[in-house]
Formats: C-alpha cells, sequence, structure tokens
C-alpha cells in the first residue's frame, strides 16, 4: 500500500501538469480560433462522458453475469444505445474538426507555396540586399 501512495502524488503532478498545458493550449487557439477550440472542448467533454457510460455498462454487465436479470440487460441494451449515439455524435465532431485542420493546413501551404514562389523570383535581390547588410555597405533604398 506504501508503494501505491507514493505514486499518487507522482500521478497528481503529472495530471496537474497537462490539465495546466492543455488549458493554455485552449486559451491560445480561442483568442486565434474559437470555434474550433469550442469545438475541441466539446469533443473532450463527450468523450469524457463517453468513457464513463462505458465504465457503467461495464458494471451493469458483470452485475448480470453475477446474478442474470432481464431488468439489467434491458438497461445495458439501453445505455449501450445512448453510449452509441454519443459516439456517433463524437465521430462527426471529430471528422468536422479534423477537417477544419486540413483546410488550416491547406491554406497555409499556399500562404508558403506563394512565399517561395516571391522568394525564387526575387533571389538575386535577397542574395545581394544580404550581402550588403553582412558587408556593412549602404543601401541604396535605406531611408
Amino acid at each position: 500500500m506504501g508503494a501505491s501512495r507514493g505514486k499518487k502524488p507522482e500521478e497528481a503532478d503529472r495530471l496537474g501538469r497537462e490539465l495546466v498545458e492543455r488549458y493554455y493550449a485552449f486559451q491560445e487557439e480561442f483568442e486565434h480560433r474559437p470555434e474550433h477550440a469550442m469545438g475541441r472542448l466539446r469533443y473532450d467533454q463527450g468523450e469524457y462522458q463517453a468513457r464513463k457510460m462505458g465504465e457503467a455498462i461495464q458494471q451493469l454487465v458483470r452485475r448480470n453475469q453475477r446474478t442474470p436479470s432481464k431488468q439489467v440487460e434491458s438497461e445495458i441494451k439501453k445505455q449501450q444505445s445512448a453510449l452509441r449515439s454519443l459516439l456517433s455524435n463524437l465521430f462527426d465532431l471529430r471528422l468536422k474538426l479534423e477537417k477544419a485542420e486540413l483546410a488550416d493546413m491547406e491554406a497555409e501551404m499556399g500562404r508558403l507555396k506563394t512565399d517561395i514562389e516571391r522568394r525564387e523570383s526575387n533571389r538575386e535581390k535577397i542574395i545581394q540586399k544580404f550581402l550588403s547588410q553582412l558587408s556593412g555597405e549602404a543601401d541604396d533604398l535605406d531611408w
């Protein structure tokens, strides 16, 4: 029992750090993309709820294995149906979030492609400007 008590503070510290990191990540995401941040929060809350529902179903299943009952079987099916509905909603929400992330990545790729093309077309100017800066030459276009 002493060994398990020794692990609990470490686990609490780890969970505390994880919560703080997730909180700051949420704040940052909320500043830039509030709708996406709220969707991620709804997903995390739903996933937590689904895990709790799964644990409750497992307890019912164990109880029904010890003492079979039509009433418990009915409750298991009812809760499984509710869990299935929640999981279906979570799947759709996660897919929506992933599609939004993909759209953001594609937009960023477009910006990077434009930047690369612009830099390629201005290659000699960029090199000359950097050469002038490094060698201490005055730039003709300086104010």
